[in-house]
């Protein structure tokens, strides 16, 4: 197994987790931070930035709710989340 498919799951159910700083560039085909529910914002919008924006079309990320409410609020957060989608990122709010 490759180290794409440990990230895909590596975050998946870590309720405490709170902060995160991504320096490098993320290109799974997946991640799931839906359970991370106490991410701050500058966290969402470390995982925003690392998202790999020529990755075309196939690549998802799925979040809570709770973190859609603070990408929305955020400008910052906003336009990465912008950018990602036009690279092809998918994203699912649970």
């Amino acid at each position: 197994m490759t180290s794409q498919y440990y990230l895909q799951y590596a975050f998946k159910d870590c309720p405490a987790l709170t902060n995160i700083t991504i320096t490098g560039t993320i290109s799974c085909p997946s991640v799931n931070f839906q359970s991370s529910t106490l991410l701050t914002t500058a966290s969402l919008l470390s995982i925003l930035t690392a998202l790999n924006k020529t990755a075309g079309s196939g690549k998802s990320i799925t979040f809570s709710t709770t973190h859609q409410s603070k990408i929305n609020a955020d400008s910052a957060c906003t336009a990465q989340y912008n950018n990602a989608i036009t690279a092809g990122w998918t994203f699912a709010f649970i």
